[in-house]
């Protein structure tokens, strides 16, 4: 090819009737500006068809893309565009990005601009003799075409467009390796408009002047068979990437870890020494052994080389291992062997391991680690490896301080932000009174919020037991809830945030945020709205159940680049306010609050008018009494109402136990508040207790050990039970025989054809119930528990 570009010479048509085959489905893609989820798919079916599908679209908008390949079948809009669905090739094509952008973020895959792109091509055009016929501007870089006289099926394509591959990597030409070999790519056609404004168009290729002609399958394999050749070693590609692991070049230690198989595909002195395990000379042989001890694996890979030659004894082998103190420079190489003087690496890497390092840490986030380890560097250590640092990234010594100084101020406003959201609190001088200190609590409860007496007494145990948390195993919630609006949730909500310990309130949260602050906080959450945020997310219900009991207080999420699983702790104090009851499993897990809106002639005080002092001295006295009744909190077992079900006295067993501690009458007063709010709620059945209690009801009433679905529907809507909700369960009609199932499958209970009456008909046996009524529901006779 010609160091020149000629004009354009021909017009798109011929270009499709040039690089695509001759019949098929042809592809032709737009990826909008609001991104590729909304991408269209335009097939046309021929050659022909497909060159007045693109003069109508292409070029309307920016961003229309074809295939290269014709399909056998378009399929559905998206999936008919797939490798296995390819027909044929008419080409073989690179892609080589260029651009500041691109080539800051990769060097090693990009050039600094389009000129440069554009010489790149041509030279190895020059040097191998491998020509394209087609190089076409796509806006952002150049497409080489080698166009062909043939279709060409994709298995007969695929491993000659691998050699291609092999022969780019080989000359250091930075064509996009996945593009040289995907038979269904999609590339920008000529006349289209990339999203940058830049417009795309092809240029002629010519050799001394003249066009270069379409090549035969067989010529082209031969020009690349003649250069894979030509290289000291077979070029195979590089083996897939291997785990992370320590190295012992003390140069570039902490960078990720290289085999010596990958740097060989970069290296000629490498490849040499594998290939014939006698380098060109005694000092050749030394620099290959300096390169392949600082590799993953390296010194036994550096004896398995080394035994190839009688001449290297392993114990000579050895001596030279231990000598060498880090990877010789490409400069000091270069003069002992011919080979690395012509090596397009040299001028961009410090070492053959940097040629290797070159393509094996990604733009972005792995570039961040690597930065990370630096930063963590005194300053003689940064300094010694600044320059092989540079040379590893591929940029300018400055570039590297800059990012260093850059992310040291990052991870300094990080640390900033990791401070927890409050402040320690500086425990009372003297010992305190535990029944005054509740007592005191109480009244500034009383005295800032309208609920009934029980409410005051269980927020005030509640408040103190958040300054045992790190003695308790169970932590229940506080459910501050009431009716309607303007009953003083928030208020109540904000005085426990005054009073509790390490208090962090939020109107909102995600489940990240949330086990994180957890995790890193350990603080008392005080979330409000919850009856709106927490209505449809299950994952947040389950990470605040989570947190219930101490030993099953963790969740596990995969956090980094390489997915680590980490635990998570979501152990701590919890209050929720809203209006409403909340989910089951959250209200099982909860004491209630339940508020009250005041009555006209009812007053109480501005929170925002009580002074911070009067807070500050509860907290730190409510700190001094936590610190010196620890010990005797995590020893208490105070005795447990027998009204409360299990649930219930686990969540009240760490507010008794305050109670116990404070003295007085709170133990006592402690175990009727208890009865009266919990025990009182425990009889509001669920609904599918509810309904295993009417059934009961049902089979006692009728005298029978059958009954068919049809009656116990009907008996259900009936007038017999106007307080239940089945007459209207089913969006205001009468529950179904479906929905009925659906609760009781949860017991293990299910409908079976029986014969009743002298037909046989679906129905539900008594006996099938018994073990569930004793379960589930109180002895008949037996008074549910009342809030007297």
């Amino acid at each position: 090819m010609s160091d020149t570009i000629p004009a354009p010479a021909f017009d798109a048509e011929a270009f499709y009737k040039t690089v695509l085959p001759e019949s098929g489905h042809f592809c032709l893609v737009h990826i909008p500006a609001d991104g590729a989820k909304n991408r269209r798919h335009l097939w046309a079916h021929g050659r022909d068809a497909f060159c007045k599908l693109a003069a109508e679209t292409v070029g309307t908008d920016t961003n229309w893309y074809f295939g290269t390949a014709a399909f056998r079948n378009p399929g559905t809009e998206y999936s008919g565009r797939t490798i296995d669905n390819v027909q044929a090739r008419r080409c073989f094509h690179l892609d080589i990005d260029a651009g500041a952008e691109k080539y800051k973020k990769h060097p090693d895959g990009a050039y600094p601009t389009l000129e440069d792109a554009e010489k790149a091509v041509l030279h190895f055009c020059h040097t191998t003799g491998v020509c394209g016929n087609l190089l076409v501007r796509s806006g952002a870089g150049v497409h080489l075409y080698c166009c062909l006289t043939e279709d060409v099926p994709p298995d007969v394509w695929k491993p000659v467009a691998e050699k291609l591959e092999r022969v780019c990597l080989a000359h250091g030409l930075k064509a996009d390796r996945a593009c040289t070999k995907d038979p269904s790519r999609l590339l920008r056609p000529p006349g289209g408009i990339h999203k940058n404004g830049n417009k795309v168009y092809y240029l002629l290729a010519s050799q001394d002047g003249v066009t270069v002609p379409a090549h035969s399958l067989a010529d082209f394999e031969a020009k690349l068979d003649e250069q894979l050749a030509r290289i000291p070693a077979p070029n195979a590609l590089p083996a897939p990437i291997r785990p992370r692991l320590p190295v012992n070049d003390g140069a570039l230690a902490g960078a990720p870890s290289r085999s010596a198989h990958d740097i060989k595909q970069h290296c000629a002195l490498l490849q040499a020494f594998e290939a014939t395990g006698l380098p060109q000379s005694e000092p050749a042989w030394v620099h290959a052994l300096s390169v392949v001890k600082c590799t993953l694996e390296g010194e036994p890979l550096a004896h398995e080389w080394s035994a190839k030659a009688d001449c290297y004894a392993p114990a000579e082998t050895q001596k030279k291992l231990d000598a060498r103190k880090g990877a010789h420079r490409c400069e000091v190489i270069a003069a002992d062997f011919e080979a690395c003087a012509n090596c397009p690496h040299r001028a961009n890497n410090g070492t053959p391991l940097t040629a290797g390092l070159s393509r094996r840490i990604p733009p972005g986030v792995a570039e961040k680690a690597f930065i990370d380890t630096l930063v963590e560097l005194d300053p003689i250590a940064f300094a010694r490896k600044l320059k092989d640092a540079a040379n590893l990234l591929g940029v300018p010594i400055s570039a590297v301080k800059a990012a260093v100084k850059a992310r040291k101020a990052e991870l300094e406003g990080e640390a900033a932000q990791d401070e927890p959201p409050f402040a320690d609190d500086e425990p009372w001088t003297e010992p305190v009174d535990g029944a005054e200190l509740l007592a005191g609590i109480g009244r500034l409860i009383r005295a800032h919020i309208a609920c009934e007496p029980q409410t005051v007494v269980a927020a005030t145990l509640w408040v103190v037991f958040t300054w045992f948390i790190d003695a308790a195993h169970v932590a229940p919630i506080a459910n501050i809830t009431a009716p309607e609006k303007r009953c003083g949730k928030t208020q109540l909500l904000t005085l426990l945030g005054k009073l509790a310990c390490r208090p962090l309130t939020a109107s909102n949260i995600t489940p990240a945020a949330l086990f994180r602050a957890v995790e890193a906080w350990r603080p008392t959450l005080l979330i409000d709205e919850a009856d709106a945020f927490l209505k449809d997310n299950e994952e947040l219900r389950g990470i605040i159940n989570s947190g219930h009991t101490r030993d099953s207080a963790f969740v596990i999420r995969t956090v980094g680049d390489d997915f680590t699983p980490k635990r998570f702790s979501t152990w701590g104090c919890k209050a929720l306010c809203g209006i409403g009851r909340l989910a089951e499993t959250l209200a099982d897990r909860s004491i209630v609050l339940e508020l009250r809106r005041k009555k006209p002639d009812e007053t109480v005080a501005r929170l925002r008018h009580t002074p911070d002092e009067t807070f500050e001295t509860l907290r730190r006295k409510l700190s001094r009494f936590a610190q010196d009744n620890m010990e005797a909190f995590q020893r208490a077992r105070p005795n447990l109402p027998a009204a409360l079900h299990d649930r219930a006295q686990d969540n009240w067993e760490p507010l008794l136990a305050v109670a116990a501690l404070a003295g007085g009458e709170w133990a006592q007063v402690a175990q009727r508040v208890a009865v009266k709010i919990s025990g009182a709620s425990d009889s509001v059945a669920s609904l599918s207790t509810e309904l295993l209690a009417d059934l009961r009801e049902i089979f006692a009433q009728r005298g029978e050990s059958k009954v068919r679905t049809t009656d116990m529907v009907s008996a259900l809507c009936s007038s017999n039970f106007g307080d239940s909700p089945w007459a209207t369960f089913n969006r205001g009609q009468c529950i179904t025989p479906r929905q009925i199932a659906k609760r009781l499958t949860e017991f293990g209970i299910k409908s079976k054809p029986m014969r009743i009456g002298g037909t046989v008909e679906r129905g539900y046996a008594l006996t099938d119930f018994t073990d569930v009524f004793e379960r589930y529901l109180p002895h008949r006779g037996e008074e549910e528990p009342d809030d007297k």
